[in-house]
């Protein structure tokens, strides 16, 4: 978000209910890069595939147990 946009700033408050005071609070916050930002997106999204390739083999062993037993 621009914070040199004074409507965007103004919806942005409205939306989330903060004074001017909470907005400066926020300021003080350092973001990380770009890039560093990347990385963590670049980590959560193959974990989050790893998860999900677990889950399938998982679900897959569990059914052939079952198939296994007779049910």
């Amino acid at each position: 978000m621009d914070a040199a946009d004074e409507d965007a700033m103004k919806a942005f408050q409205e939306k989330y209910y903060l004074s001017d005071e909470d907005v400066q609070e926020m300021r003080k916050v350092p973001m990380p890069s770009e890039r560093a930002v990347q990385d963590y997106r670049s980590a959560y999204n193959d974990i989050r595939d790893w998860l999900r390739r677990q889950k399938q083999a998982n679900r897959k062993n569990s059914q052939n147990r079952l198939g296994r037993c007779g049910f």
